[in-house]
């Protein structure tokens, strides 16, 4: 996949999910495991996507629900996969920590990413 596509399916996202993207990708490596759940302050997260509202869980809510609809476009050959940007999210209010998985197919282009916006 070259840089354009990369770019395209990244500008498609709103700014919040740009964000999320570019956070995400600044934690990841190369030698992750399949599957690891990046970790995220409810505080922090909230400073990251402006959000100000006492009600961080719905805010958050309605971010994550509407980015977990969005879809990277993968061509390859002759074919195109079409893939969640993010495989699941989970909101632990008891800790206030929020982890963000990755679809797995995602993560070489998560690293261009990286090495393109970062």
């Amino acid at each position: 996949m070259n840089e354009t596509c990369i770019k395209e399916n990244f500008y498609n996202l709103s700014e919040d999910e740009q964000r999320i993207i570019l956070i995400i990708s600044s934690k990841i490596k190369s030698t992750d495991e399949q599957n690891k759940k990046y970790n995220f302050g409810v505080f922090d997260f909230m400073d990251l996507l402006e959000i100000t509202d006492e009600d961080r869980f719905s805010v958050i809510s309605r971010i994550m629900n509407s980015f977990m609809n969005k879809t990277f476009e993968i061509k390859k050959d002759d074919k195109i996969i079409l893939t969640p940007w993010l495989s699941s999210v989970d909101y632990e209010e008891n800790t206030d920590q929020i982890n963000l998985v990755i679809s797995p197919k995602l993560k070489p282009y998560m690293l261009k990413l990286s090495d393109m916006f970062v």
